[in-house]
């Protein structure tokens, strides 16, 4: 299969032996996490399905391959439409909570945890030459504890974190930790819609630099030589701490940047990442918005006002129902985006359960998680919990002010604290003793 589709070869289960190195220590695949179920969360394996596939034609072709064919009675709009009419926005607004440190790190756990191939090559109904068309997932490293504690209560709210995800209370052998394609494709990638069209950077009073501008987005693809060429990484990462979060909102959802400017390696033209969101979760065979809002315990929509209830943005409803028009035929990353935000959350009720739930099978799933029974010494659990994302930048810039929390957004000075303030981890909780006699 691996010669036919072009991917890599699929993590072969290994011999999960008692009383081996694999007791103690995680592999770097992931592989023997689970004794029982070896690949469960190892790499090169396909995502896990919560709902049914829902492929055209039963089996491979996406929704919308067949030209003229109907769902629920009406044919689905071209997902390049649905970028142009709905999601497009030339500017992003900004919000006074967070800093955009926050957008940042979502990217960086997105693609930590979840990686699906991009095709390089033209699908046409006669020949299809596309390279990487299948499923697989990056390498399931664990999730910092900054993730778990500092990031994910912040974009989903406190109480959808208690509703679904709540205390931990041990590993469980029989959760399958992989990552969901609609995690994977769709519920994870509501960040692309806090994008700031522009990167600042920041000299040491927080001030714009004196010699290095802030950048338009597209001017940064595939320049770290900018980082090595124009001061370090010090002004970008202060520029994303001393700026605010960008908010989202559902009449300017994706930055023309993403839509207009993107650039990918080894594609000559440029991409319109909306349109390529809506595209793969059609090719993920991923089940409707409606769908997915039923797994969750949620009502379905079924006419304007059931919409209007969780959208109240008369607007952008009229404008998804005249595109769409059945709620069973809407794409699913493009309903969870437009959905109300929840209290204190960075997204709706739809997204909000998702990313719980994944969260959630990636914690309790987990053998060798930081709580875990036997993993780690109280002592060294204690230090642990001192880590913050603000003491790696500190211990791995030559930043020296810093907020408590970097995900929180404040004006400098107020808020920031210098590095020697902020809490360490202290390593002799792992100083081994030695062995007598």
């Amino acid at each position: 299969m691996a010669d036919l589709s072009g991917c890599p070869s699929p993590a072969h289960a290994a011999i999960c032996l008692w009383q081996s190195p694999l007791d103690n220590y995680r592999t770097i695949s992931g592989l023997c996490n689970n004794r029982h179920n070896p690949t469960w969360g190892a790499a090169n394996t396909a995502l896990v399905r919560w709902l049914p596939a829902q492929y055209e034609d039963g089996e491979k072709q996406p929704k919308g391959w067949n030209h003229g064919r109907l769902h629920n009675g009406f044919t689905l709009p071209l997902v390049e439409a649905v970028s142009k009419k709905i999601m497009k926005s030339s500017f992003k607004r900004k919000e006074n909570l967070y800093s955009q440190l926050m957008i940042e790190w979502g990217q960086f756990i997105d693609h930590d945890i979840t990686f699906t191939p991009q095709s390089t090559r033209d699908a046409t109904d006669i020949g299809v030459d596309c390279l990487d068309t299948c499923q697989n997932i990056h390498p399931c490293f664990p999730i910092q504890i900054i993730t778990m504690r500092d990031y994910i209560p912040k974009i989903i709210g406190q109480e959808s974190f208690d509703r679904y995800i709540g205390p931990y209370m041990g590993y469980d052998p029989t959760v399958n930790p992989s990552a969901s394609n609609v995690f994977a494709t769709a519920a994870f990638r509501f960040g692309h819609a806090t994008i700031s069209t522009v990167v600042r950077r920041l000299n040491e009073s927080f001030q714009t630099h004196e010699q290095f501008t802030h950048l338009r987005l597209h001017h940064t693809f595939f320049s770290p030589w900018r980082i090595v060429k124009e001061g370090g990484i010090e002004p970008v990462l202060r520029g994303l701490m001393g700026t605010a979060a960008t908010s989202v909102s559902t009449d300017k959802l994706i930055a023309e940047e993403m839509t207009e400017k993107l650039v990918v390696l080894n594609i000559q033209w440029k991409l319109d990442l909306a349109a390529l969101n809506l595209q793969r979760g059609r090719d993920h065979a991923l089940a409707g918005y409606n769908d997915w809002r039923e797994f969750c315990g949620l009502k379905r929509l079924k006419i304007k006002e059931d919409f209007q209830d969780v959208v109240k943005d008369k607007i952008i409803v009229n404008k998804i129902l005249k595109m769409y028009k059945n709620p069973d035929n809407i794409d699913v990353w493009l309903g969870g985006l437009v959905e109300d935000h929840l209290k204190d959350s960075r997204n709706g009720p739809l997204f909000s359960c998702l990313i719980a739930k994944q969260m959630k099978s990636i914690r309790d799933g987990d053998r060798f998680w930081w709580e875990a029974q036997g993993t780690f010494t109280k002592h060294q659990i204690s230090e642990l919990s001192k880590s913050s994302l603000s003491r790696i930048i500190c211990d791995n810039s030559k930043v020296t002010e810093i907020p408590l929390d970097a995900f929180k957004y404040g004006k400098y000075p107020n808020g920031f604290l210098p590095c020697n303030h902020i809490p360490n981890i202290n390593l002799e909780a792992w100083r081994e003793k030695k062995k007598t006699g």
